[in-house]
């Protein structure tokens, strides 16, 4: 009976997490995410459709919401205490969301 309910907890542990997951497509310079955060790229300025804008400077960035990070190497700060680390195509972040690259495809859990 234990078997059973432990294979139950993972098979809804697994549902709830893709059920949560954010799928992000890039086209050129357009990328449209399953959350509904699309944006567009021109340049060093990206427009989101929620209103935000972000200015990349070299190794920092900038949002019109208050939102900057700076990056060193592999590992992104930004000021409201998030953390990223990046190892090939996959990001990890200290709140534990995880991000995976693959071609044109962003996969987040």
């Amino acid at each position: 009976m234990k078997r059973y309910v432990g294979a139950i907890a993972a098979v809804m542990l697994l549902a709830s997490l893709q059920a949560q997951a954010e799928v992000c497509r890039s086209y050129g310079n357009a990328t449209y995410c399953s959350n509904r955060l699309n944006s567009q790229t021109y340049g060093n300025t990206t427009y989101y459709n929620n209103g935000v804008t972000r200015q990349d400077d070299g190794g920092s960035s900038y949002y019109s919401n208050g939102l900057s990070s700076q990056t060193y190497g592999n590992t992104t700060y930004y000021n409201n205490g998030v953390v990223r680390q990046t190892y090939g195509n996959h990001d990890y972040f200290n709140n534990g969301r995880v991000c995976s690259t693959y071609g044109n495809a962003r996969y987040c859990n």
